[in-house]
This record gives C-alpha cells, structure tokens and sequence, in this order.
C-alpha cells in the first residue's frame, strides 16, 4: 500500500487525490536552472544533494 509520499500508480492503483497532483516543473518543458538563473535564486548542486524548488504560475 502506498504511503509516506508514494505515488499510488507505482503500486498499480488510482491516485487517491487527483485534485491535489501537481506536474513536475521539468513536464512541461521548464528548464528549471534557467529560469532560477534569470530569476536571480541561488541554486547549485553538489553531488547527491537534493533541492527542492517550486514555481507559482498566475494568469
């Protein structure tokens, strides 16, 4: 059974909340270095470091 953050389909299920799925910044084509870049954040990797970012879209 999912848990702790798993996505249900990598256990053959339906999402149990598919109102709160969010795409990846990178599905749609978003270069995300880039675009932190231009946006001045500071953003580096170094080795296996995880970073975790997020981008707010208003129309």
């Amino acid at each position: 059974m999912p848990g702790g953050g798993r996505a249900a389909f990598l256990f053959g299920l339906p999402c149990r909340n598919p109102g709160q799925a969010r795409p990846s910044m990178e599905a749609p084509g978003i270069d995300v270095l880039a675009t932190a870049r231009v946006a001045g954040l500071p953003f580096f990797l170094q080795g296996e470091e995880v970073v975790y970012t997020g981008l707010v879209l208003i129309e």
